[in-house]
């Protein structure tokens, strides 16, 4: 390169940084990535890192390098990957001032130079203690050095793309005991010699290296070496020293009390790390454990005393405390001699929280996370404290319920938080698990209290109480455990209460209407659907029978579900009360109440006439699913047709309806019918009654066909009536219905495959129609693998709906973006279930009735399948390419027309095949696939096939392998066993026969890897 390129190179990355128009800029960049990223100009730009000084271009040199390493690392001998390492490691230690982008530039492509180098270049295994030689001599250098070091943590964690398993183990491994250890060593050192000298972004960064070493994936490199928790960070034995003598709790105390920001929370983050070594790390000295345990309680009691942590280093601050409980056990945390006055601490310390309205919110807000920790386990692991654990618990319970409830309003309670507050119910709830008496008489005194002395209740009265029913119906959903009658006692005054508080404010605001909501689930979930009667006759003894009493509860119940169901509700409570809904229909005794309940009758048969203001699509499937489960009702004696009368009657009526949303929501309704009903019976009913009103979907298509909601909605419709759930779908021997429904469907899935097609050059066109095409070709997927239709009537008869069908599909699949389709897993799952069920049964009418280019498409989606890092993908791949081998063998086995247009297409498209079986050698051989017995299977097969280029493969794949002579022979040798002893057939024992000599080759490519 001459002096001229790079002054023009120079030039060009200037003006790429200070031109401000987006359209220039982006033409400048092109222009320089054009060159930096060229494949197989690796070289020329490395020399510009000896050869320019302009910052910025060194900048883009070294990020293309980066990018560059790993497909030309193979390329270069041991001596160029040397040099590579040499001049970058001379770059990022060179003491003249640098650019700190540039010195991240760097540190990234001499970190990935590490990890691909590690095994074969010695200067790197030692680079470690030359770092800290140069650091010694110049303490500059400090900054480099730690900034490499994240990087090269970073780097070793992930594996390398290409290269084995266990070679991306074997470094990692070799990088733990070479080097890991002595980066922690040095950190360490570093942070308590120099703490106070350190400015904040190195402070940081040590930090930061100190917490990658200890959160380093151990486990994922090496056999276990303890039985322990896989929780704990599995330290290495040889880090024992830095535990036995924590020097680090000190350090970590006097940064976060001095602390701020980031500083703080990195530092509160390696505690949490220090709180999680492995307890086998003290093996053979109880004092040395001990003295750890106790050293972590004196800091975090000193932190918990003297500092106010807000946001994130609250949240590391908590979740430290709890980790390091779980890890040590809460008894032998316990036996130190501190752990009372500890205790006492963290609860003065939880005071201070619960004055905030972030208290709330969230159990690290509340430090609810710890002491409902401390609350379970102590109660099983503590006896001896459960006395004073009790009295802490109460204590705290009625702090944290006092404030909360001054501190409450509708906004904290708002859908924004609604996560949150959930899970800190969850965790309230649990706290009062073995303190339930104490807990929820507080509870209901406040409860009672505010209820009586309320004349007027407005928003913020309102909010008080939607919490305090939020807190209940945690307390009530815990039927486990509450064993005696004074505890079911309490869920009766707590339901009482709640119906009190109903009737006292008839129209609540949104968050109490949700409260009410949840207490309901709750109880639902405890009592409702259960077979627990004590409670029912606490709330009413006159009556003898628990239906009654709780019939009579579900009533309200189901009346308030109706009327936020029935009016401009929120989008929560809408959400709430379907949920509700759904829990009362699913649930097995809840059920069989609910189809007793006079109200719940009513609605089962005038389902139609309800005022039901959901126009959403999705909710209407949700509620018309629950009806389902409650017209299939075994105590029911009532014909599913009768139930499905209204539904008759509208559908009569749709008929001759223009309103696309009217059709857009019968069609989910219908849906959620159809996937209510999970057996033979029951379908058959359905689809017998469904059978004369199947022209609806015809008109559906007519009316509606360029429609993309109304098809969305026939479409999903379609894929739950064809989908075999549980083996439901199987018709009578003597009817017409499987084929009465595959030749209906044909005609959706080709016309709206034609929609499909003619659309494809369409702006944004696969974003529009992704879930669509989803959905087809799902829909042919699930007609070809039900076993409900007759396919061999077609071709006897000479109908052609089942291959203009699959030429549809085929035709479909060719409008797919290849570079988009990727991204789409949920497409391309069902996409591979088609084409290996078109291999598996429908070969013949594949080569003999449709076009050669389907052929291509087939063996496209197979190449890339056996590439895919899915399973599901790479399985189906293998399948296919398994029977497509056999089919060719088998037909080519005689002469017919058939083997003819099957040696016309393979003709037309001769190097595919070869290479779909050059693809699959290249991976078993080269990145050792964690699918290769999958991809075994289908190679016999391929062998036969492409016989006569089977040598040629074999010598290109080992070339591509390795370049050493020896290893390419034992390569070689091993490919080549495959077939001894092995016919040209595809019998059974031949197979057998094949499956050994695969076995042998697998051993071989372990070694080889190895």
């Amino acid at each position: 390169m001459n002096d001229f390129n790079i002054n023009s190179l120079e030039k060009l990355c200037s003006d790429f940084y200070l031109e401000t128009n987006e359209q220039e800029r982006n033409s400048l960049g092109q222009a320089l990535y054009s060159f930096l990223e060229s494949p197989g100009n690796f070289r020329n730009v490395f020399s510009l890192l000896s050869q320019s000084t302009h910052s910025h271009l060194l900048y883009l040199s070294i990020s293309s390098i980066t990018k560059l390493l790993s497909s030309e690392w193979k390329s270069f001998s041991l001596q160029e990957r040397t040099m590579i390492y040499q001049t970058l490691f001379s770059m990022l230690f060179n003491p003249q001032d640098k650019a700190s982008y540039l010195i991240g530039g760097i540190s990234k492509a001499l970190a990935r130079v590490c990890r691909l180098g590690w095994i074969e270049i010695e200067e790197i295994k030692r680079q470690t203690f030359t770092i800290e030689n140069l650091i010694g001599q110049n303490i500059s250098l400090l900054s480099s050095g730690f900034k490499f070091y994240e990087e090269l943590i970073s780097e070793i964690g992930e594996p390398i793309k290409g290269r084995s398993l266990s070679l991306n183990r074997k470094i990692a491994v070799c990088f733990r005991d070479e080097a890991l250890g002595s980066i922690f060593s040095y950190s360490l050192i570093t942070l308590s010699i120099k703490m106070q000298e350190l400015p904040r972004n190195l402070l940081s960064s040590i930090l930061s290296c100190i917490h990658m070493c200890l959160n380093f994936d151990f486990l994922g490199i090496s056999s276990d070496e303890t039985s322990e928790d896989s929780l704990c960070l599995q330290v290495p034995m040889a880090w024992k020293a830095h535990f036995e003598n924590p020097r680090i709790f000190d350090v970590l105390e006097f940064i976060v009390l001095n602390g701020h920001s980031e500083v703080e929370t990195l530092a509160l983050r390696v505690l949490n790390h220090a709180g999680a070594v492995r307890k086998s790390i003290f093996s053979g000295n109880v004092d040395v454990k001990k003295n750890y345990i106790a050293k972590y309680l004196k800091t975090t009691e000193f932190i918990m005393r003297n500092k106010k942590l807000e946001h994130d280093s609250l949240f590391e601050f908590v979740n430290a405390v709890k980790r390091f409980l779980m890890n040590f056990t809460l008894k032998d945390v316990s036996e130190v001699e501190i752990f009372d006055t500890w205790m006492q601490t963290l609860a003065t310390f939880s005071l201070g929280l619960y004055t905030k309205e972030e208290a709330i919110v969230s159990g690290i807000e509340s430090s609810m996370l710890v002491w409902n920790y401390l609350a379970f386990e102590g109660h099983h692991q503590l006896p001896q404290k459960k006395p004073q654990l009790c009295q802490f618990i109460i204590g705290l319970f009625k702090a944290f319920l006092d404030c909360t409830i001054g501190n409450v309003n509708p906004e904290i309670l708002s859908i924004d938080n609604e996560t949150e507050l959930r899970d800190h119910i969850e965790m309230i709830s649990n706290l009062s698990l073995y303190y339930y008496g104490d807990v929820t008489k507080i509870l209901e005194e406040a409860f009672m209290d505010r209820l009586n002395k309320c004349e007027f209740i407005g928003t913020e009265q309102q909010a008080k109480f939607a919490w305090m029913i939020a807190i209940a119906s945690g307390f009530v959903s815990l039927r486990d455990g509450k064993n005696n009658d004074i505890e079911v006692r309490m869920d009766a005054l707590l339901i009482q209460l709640v119906f009190q508080t109903i009737s006292k404010i008839p129209e609540a605001i949104d968050c109490l209407e949700t409260s009410y909501l949840l207490f309901f689930t709750g109880l639902t979930k405890a009592y409702i659907n259960s077979s627990y009667e004590k409670l029912w006759f606490v709330l009413d003894s006159t009556q003898n029978s628990s239906d009654i009493i709780i019939s009579r509860l579900l009533t309200p119940i189901l009346e308030k579900c109706f009327k936020n169901l029935s009016s401009m509700s929120s989008e929560r409570i809408t959400k709430y009360s379907i949920e509700l809904f759904e829990q009362l229909a699913k649930g097995y005794y809840s059920n069989k109440i609910m189809v007793k309940n006079e109200l719940m009758q009513s609605f089962l048969l005038q389902y139609k006439t309800y005022p039901l203001y959901l126009n959403n699509p999705k909710l209407r499937f949700r509620i018309f699913n629950s009806l389902a489960l409650l017209w299939v009702n075994k105590d029911l004696s009532t014909p599913l047709s009768t139930f499905l009368a209204p539904m008759s009657e509208h559908l009569s009526l749709l008929i001759k309806s223009p309103d696309s949303q009217l059709y857009e929501i019968i069609f989910r309704e219908l849906e959620g019918i159809v996937f209510g009903l999970q057996n033979q019976k029951i379908y058959n009913e359905f689809f017998e009654w469904f059978y004369d009103k199947f022209n609806i979907i015809m008109v559906a298509c007519q009316n509606f066909l360029y429609n993309d909601k109304v098809m969305d909605s026939v479409l999903k419709f379609i894929l739950e009536l064809v989908y075999s759930r549980n083996a439901r779908i199987k018709f009578d021997l003597a009817s017409s219905f499987g084929v009465v429904l595959f030749k209906n469907l044909s005609n959706v899935i080709n016309g709206y495959g034609k929609v499909i097609i003619d659309n494809s050059r369409s702006v944004d066109f696969f974003k529009t129609f992704y879930g669509r095409i989803k959905k087809l070709i799902g829909i042919m997927m699930q007609l070809l693998s039900g076993g409900y239709v007759p396919f061999g009537v077609f071709e006897v008869y000479g109908d052609t709906c089942l291959i203009e069908s699959l030429r549809t599909c085929f035709l479909i699949l060719d409008t797919i973006p290849r570079t988009e389709i990727t991204s789409y897993v949920k497409l391309l799952d069902n996409i591979y279930d088609f084409l290996e069920l078109v291999c598996k049964s429908h070969m013949k009418t594949f080569f003999t009735q449709m076009d050669p280019l389907c052929y291509s498409q087939l063996m496209m989606y197979m190449i890339n399948g056996v590439r895919s890092n899915l399973m599901k993908h790479c399985v189906c791949t293998a399948n296919c390419t398994g029977y497509l081998c056999e089919y060719i063998i088998k037909v080519s086995q005689k002469e017919s027309n058939e083997k003819q247009m099957v040696s016309r297409t393979l003709a037309e498209y001769p190097m595919v095949i070869t290479e779909l079986f050059e693809v699959i050698i290249e991976v078993i051989v080269l990145e050792d696939s964690t699918f290769m017995w999958s991809l075994s299977k289908p190679l016999l097969g391929l062998i036969i096939v492409n016989e006569h280029r089977f040598e040629e493969i074999k010598r290109f794949v080992v070339a591509k392998a390795t370049n050493n002579v020896e290893t390419q022979g034992k390569l070689y040798e091993a490919l080549s066993s495959l077939m001894n002893g092995v016919s040209r057939t595809m019998e059974s024992k031949n197979k057998e026969r094949f499956a050994k000599n695969f076995s042998s080759l697998r051993q071989v490519l372990s070694n080889l890897n190895n």
